[in-house]
C-alpha cells in the first residue's frame, strides 16, 4: 500500500499521498523485527520516503532518520547481496544531501566511498551504472569545489564522460548528463587558463537541442552556453562568439518568468555581455540595454543579498560609461550614488573592496571637473588614498593608483596652493615611476606628469634641481613616444618652455637653440586650423626674438615677425590675447626699424601699438 501511494505521489505530486505512504511504511517496519527477510527492503523504502519528505520541505530530522535507516539496510545487505549496490547508492545520495545542508566534509567523503563501492558492483552494461557514474562525478566535482584538488575535477570529467557513453542519442537523461559534463569541462578551462573547451560548447549545444521550449532546464542550459561562448570570446576575441552569447542569454531571460530564482543572475550576465559588445562596436543601444538590465538586476537583489554590492558596482560602471559618451549629468550622479552604496556593503577587508574605491575616486574627480565642488575633489583624494593602501608595493596596479593620486593632489594644489599637496604629488609620481618597468606602456604619461609637477615646484622655489629634473624627464618622455604620436606635440611644447626657462636663468645659448628647435617641432603637429597653433606660433616668435637679441642675427628677427603676423591672423578681433600679441609685434618691428633705420617699419610698429592701446582701453 505504501509503495502504491508513493508511486501516485511521484505521478501527481499530492503531498498527502507521501505522508500516508510514510506512515504505512513505518507501520510495516514495526511488524518486521530483526531477522525478518524483508526488513532490509522495508528500511530502504522507508529511507527513500523520508528523504523525499525532506526534499519536499520537511524537517531536517527526516534526512537524519533516512540516513540511519539506509545504514541499517546496508548492514543487512552484506557483500554479495544482489541489492547491495542499490543500498550503497541510496546511502551516498542521502549523505551528499546532508553535506549540502551542513558542509561537513565527512559526509561528502563517505558519499564518495559508498558510491565508488556501488560502481565496483555494477559491471559494464548494468542499467544502473550510468546513474551511479553521474552521482559519483557530482561528488568528485563538489569536493573539487571545496578543496581545489585538480585530481577530483579530472575524476569528475572521466566518470561523467563514461556516463554519457552509456546514454546514447534518444536517452531521456542524455541532456542532463551533457549539461553536467559541460560544467565540469568549463571548470577545467578556468583552472588551466587555456582556450575554452570546444567540446564543452558542443555538448551544451546538443543538450539544448534535446530540451524543447518550455522545459524547466532549458533556461540554465541557455545560460551556460552563453557563458561558455563568452569565455571563448574572452580568450580568442571572435566577435561571433560574443554575439551568440548575447542571443542565448536573451533567450534564457525570455524563458524565465518574473520571480524565477536565477533571473537576477541572468540579467546581470546579459548586461555584461552587452556592455562588452558596446566596448567593441560602440552601439549605443547595447549600452542602454546593459544599463536597463543591470538596473533590473539591482532591484532583484535587495539589501542583504550576497551579490548586491557586485551588482551595484557594475551599474555604476555602465552609467559612468554612458556619461562619458553623452555627458548627461544624471548618469554621473547615479553612478556615484550606486558606487557609494556598493562601498557601504563592503568592509575594507573585502577582497573586492579595492576596485570600487578606485572608481569612486574617478567618478568624484570627474564631477569636480564639471562643477568645481572641492568637496568632490577632497573625497576623491580620500578614496584614492584608501585604494592605495590596498595596493602594496609589488601590486600590478599600484603604479596607476599612485599616478592618479598624484594627479588629484596636483589639481588641489592648483586651487589652494597648499605646498604640501604639490610635494606629495611629486613623491607619489616618483613612486609610480619606480613601480613601472622601463617598457611599460604607461611610462611616457607617468614621466611626463612628473616633469609637470617638478616644473610647478620650480616656479614656487626657483630651485635649479627641479628644473633640471623636469627637463630630464620630459626628454625621456619624448624618447619613449614614437614619431607621429599625438602626444609628442604637447611634450615638445613643454620641453621648449623648460629649456627657455633655464636659458633665462643661466643664459646658456644651447638651451635657447634647443627651445627653438623643439618649438618648431610643435608646429609640425599643428596645421593652420589647429586650436593650439596661435599659442605655439606666438611662443616660437618670442624664442626667436630672444635669440636675435643675443646674437643680432637678422634672420631670427624676420622669422619672429613672420610668426607673430601669423599669430595675429589666427586671433580673431576680440580675442583676449590679441592686444598683447599686437604689442609684441610692435616691439619686433620696432627692433627691425632700428636695424634698418627704416621709417616705414617705425610707422608700422606705431600702428600696431595704437591698435593694442585701443583694445586695452575699450
Amino acid at each position: 500500500m505504501a509503495l502504491y501511494l508513493y508511486t501516485r505521489f511521484e505521478l501527481e505530486g499530492n503531498k498527502s499521498d507521501l505522508d500516508t505512504a510514510t506512515e504505512y511504511q513505518r507501520s510495516a517496519l514495526q511488524l518486521q523485527p530483526d531477522g525478518h527477510h524483508r526488513r532490509s527492503l522495508t528500511l530502504h523504502d522507508m529511507a527513500l520516503y523520508l528523504y523525499t519528505q525532506f526534499k519536499e520541505g520537511g524537517e531536517r530530522a527526516d534526512l537524519d532518520t533516512a540516513i540511519t535507516y539506509q545504514q541499517e539496510s546496508l548492514q543487512l545487505r552484506s557483500p554479495g547481496h544482489p541489492d547491495r549496490s542499490i543500498a550503497l547508492h541510496g546511502l551516498s545520495l542521502y549523505l551528499y544531501a546532508r553535506f549540502k545542508e551542513d558542509g561537513e566534509c565527512v559526509d561528502l567523503e563517505a558519499a564518495i566511498t559508498y558510491q565508488q563501492e556501488a560502481l565496483q558492483l555494477l559491471p559494464s552494461g548494468h542499467p544502473d551504472r550510468s546513474i551511479v557514474l553521474y552521482r559519483l562525478a557530482l561528488c568528485f566535482y563538489t569536493r573539487f569545489k571545496e578543496d581545489a584538488e585538480r585530481m577530483d575535477l579530472d575524476a569528475a570529467i572521466t566518470y561523467q564522460e563514461e556516463a554519457l557513453q552509456l546514454q546514447p542519442s534518444g536517452h531521456p537523461d542524455r541532456s542532463i548528463v551533457l549539461s553536467r559534463l559541460t560544467l565540469y569541462l568549463y571548470a577545467r578551462f578556468k583552472e588551466d587558463g587555456k582556450r575554452a573547451d570546444h567540446v564543452a560548447i558542443t555538448h551544451q549545444q546538443e543538450s539544448l537541442q534535446l530540451l524543447p521550449a518550455g522545459h524547466s532546464d532549458r533556461s540554465i542550459g541557455l545560460h551556460r552556453l552563453a557563458l561558455y561562448l563568452y569565455s571563448r570570446f574572452s580568450e580568442g576575441g571572435d566577435c561571433a562568439d560574443l554575439s551568440a552569447a548575447v542571443v542565448y542569454q536573451q533567450e534564457a531571460l525570455q524563458s524565465q518568468r518574473p520571480g524565477h530564482r536565477r533571473r537576477s543572475l541572468t540579467l546581470q550576465k546579459l548586461a555584461l555581455y552587452l556592455y562588452t559588445r558596446f566596448g567593441l562596436e560602440r552601439a549605443k543601444a547595447d549600452l542602454d540595454a546593459a544599463v536597463e538590465y543591470q538596473q533590473q538586476a539591482v532591484q532583484l537583489r535587495p539589501l542583504g543579498h550576497r551579490r548586491r554590492s557586485v551588482t551595484l558596482h557594475a551599474i555604476a560602471l555602465y552609467l559612468y560609461t554612458r556619461f562619458e559618451l553623452e555627458r548627461h549629468r544624471t548618469d554621473l550622479d547615479a553612478a556615484i550614488e550606486y558606487q557609494q552604496m556598493a562601498l557601504q556593503l563592503r568592509s575594507l577587508r573585502h577582497r573586492h573592496h579595492l576596485l570600487p574605491l578606485h572608481e569612486m575616486a574617478l567618478y568624484l574627480s570627474k564631477r569636480f571637473e564639471l562643477e568645481g565642488n572641492r568637496a568632490d575633489l577632497n573625497m576623491a583624494i580620500e578614496y584614492q588614498h584608501q585604494a592605495l593602501q590596498l595596493r602594496p608595493p609589488g601590486h600590478r596596479h599600484r603604479s596607476l593608483t599612485l599616478h592618479e593620486m598624484a594627479l588629484y593632489l596636483s589639481t588641489r594644489f592648483e586651487l589652494e596652493e597648499n605646498r604640501a599637496d604639490l610635494d606629495a604629488a611629486i613623491e607619489y609620481q616618483q613612486q609610480a615611476l619606480q613601480s613601472q618597468p622601463l617598457r611599460h606602456p604607461d611610462r611616457p604619461a607617468v614621466v611626463h606628469r612628473l616633469a609637470l609637477y617638478l616644473y610647478a615646484r620650480f616656479k614656487e622655489d626657483r630651485k635649479r634641481a627641479d628644473l633640471d629634473s623636469a627637463i630630464t624627464y620630459q626628454r625621456e618622455a619624448l624618447q619613449l613616444l614614437p614619431p607621429g604620436h599625438h602626444h609628442r606635440s604637447l611634450i615638445f611644447h613643454e620641453m621648449a618652455l623648460y629649456l627657455y626657462t633655464r636659458f633665462e636663468l643661466e643664459r646658456n645659448r644651447v638651451d635657447l637653440g634647443a627651445a627653438i628647435e623643439h618649438q618648431r617641432q610643435v608646429l609640425q603637429f599643428q596645421p593652420p586650423h589647429h586650436p593650439n597653433r596661435p599659442a605655439a606660433v606666438r611662443r616660437l616668435a618670442l624664442y626667436l626674438y630672444t635669440r636675435f637679441k643675443e646674437d643680432r642675427q637678422r634672420a631670427d628677427l624676420d622669422a619672429a615677425i613672420i610668426y607673430q603676423q601669423e599669430t595675429l591672423q589666427l586671433l580673431p578681433p576680440g580675442h583676449h590675447h590679441r592686444s598683447s600679441s599686437l604689442q609684441e609685434i610692435a616691439t619686433y618691428i620696432h627692433a627691425r626699424s632700428r636695424e634698418d633705420s627704416n621709417a616705414m617699419n617705425m610707422d608700422t610698429a606705431l600702428a600696431y601699438q595704437w591698435e593694442a592701446l585701443s583694445l586695452s582701453s575699450s
